[in-house]
């Protein structure tokens, strides 16, 4: 317990990091066994096109996402 403590910010990221994978990986499964072909991590960006009224360039689309800061 006490590495946990030391390692502090870095173990919670590591923590939230396995639990984002694991959501990835259960949200691929789904769509594979429904026969659909789509992969969870492009989820944020079909979602962004869906909704916008307008057409979006990358960088755009970077934005909205917060891929680029």
């Amino acid at each position: 317990m006490d590495e946990v403590i030391k390692l502090g910010y870095l173990a919670g990221a590591t923590r939230f990091r396995r639990i984002s994978d694991k959501l990835y990986i259960d949200g691929n499964k789904l769509y594979s066994d429904e026969k659909v072909l789509f992969k969870a991590i492009c989820f944020s960006a079909y979602y962004a096109l869906s909704v916008s009224k307008k057409p979006l360039t990358v960088l755009d689309l970077a934005n909205i996402i917060a891929f680029l800061t």
